[in-house]
């Protein structure tokens, strides 16, 4: 099978708030798992704690699809940009390709100017 990734960017506005990542995917013709979930944050201002969790939801599938993510982050100073390791978390989850749909979620206990996260799937 062939490895890919798509990749949902945003920004959480409001502390331990359900904040939707990116936009709704419908997976290709062909994929049939989702074999890990990648987090990444990036935070210029506050340097903030980035801890939390990731929800997928899903058309046709039944969950519940939460990951938990953290140990992120570290405490303002004047040092600038500041950006975490990626979380990797291995998953396996069947899909529909063609025809699952899912819309990407997360949770976080800060609000990172920036948040990117991956779904590798086959």
């Amino acid at each position: 099978m062939v490895t890919r990734c798509k990749v949902f960017q945003g920004a959480i506005a409001s502390a331990d708030t359900k904040t939707q990542i990116g936009s709704a995917y419908t997976f290709p013709a062909g994929a049939r798992r989702i074999r890990a979930i990648i987090i990444t944050q990036a935070d210029e201002a506050t340097q903030e704690p980035f801890d939390g969790y990731v929800v997928l939801e899903f058309n046709d599938l039944h969950g519940p699809f939460e990951f938990p993510f953290g140990g992120g982050g570290a405490p303002a100073s004047s040092s600038g940009f500041q950006m975490t390791n990626p979380f990797v978390i291995p998953v396996d989850i069947p899909i529909n390709g063609g025809a699952t749909e899912v819309t990407v979620y997360a949770y976080s206990s800060g609000t990172p100017e920036s948040v990117t996260i991956g779904l590798v799937f086959e």
